[in-house]
């Protein structure tokens, strides 16, 4: 994983010396934040379908708008950092 993480980093340019995945969302900490706001829960919202490429990875299905509101924000930090 290291390896993986040390490869992206140089792939864009990213001067880590400790290797930490940190490194990369902080250089692109502007364009994750405005990923995270185009993917903020939605009024009414119950579910969101994750997809890499044309690749299928994730469903998070919930009882509701209020759980899913409060269950998502943690969610997609795992996703964009």
């Amino acid at each position: 994983m290291r390896a993986q993480i040390a490869d992206r980093a140089s792939e864009l340019d990213v001067d880590s010396s400790t290797g930490a995945m940190c490194d990369l969302y902080t250089r692109y900490d502007t364009d994750v934040a405005a990923a995270r706001q185009a993917l903020a829960a939605q009024l009414g919202q119950v579910g969101a379908l994750m997809y890499v490429g044309t690749r299928w990875v994730g469903l998070d299905l919930l009882a509701g708008p209020g759980l899913f509101t409060r269950a998502w924000p943690p969610t997609l930090r795992g996703l964009c950092g």
